[in-house]
């Protein structure tokens, strides 16, 4: 991939539910291996960039200043 491309990763893990408690193991452990895969991608490809904030899933509702700050920021730090 060659075109810039900013993923942001929410750094919070999902809130306690209703289902059974495997489900939280499972789905720490998913978000564990997608941030050293992330890692890996950003290393490994120097136009993506990988950021995690402390947020959940809906980070735009929950942190709209930190979203709109770091996509400011990519945007700036694209040549041309």
């Amino acid at each position: 991939m060659t075109c810039p491309l900013l993923l942001v990763q929410a750094g919070l893990p999902q809130p306690p539910g209703p289902t059974a408690d495997w489900f939280a193991d499972l789905t720490a452990r998913f978000a564990q291996g997608l941030s050293q895969e992330l890692a890996q991608l950003a290393r490994n490809r120097p136009t993506i960039a990988v950021t995690q904030i402390d947020t959940g899933h809906p980070m735009v509702l929950q942190a709209p200043e930190t979203v709109a700050a770091l996509i400011t920021a990519f945007v700036r730090g694209l040549p041309g």
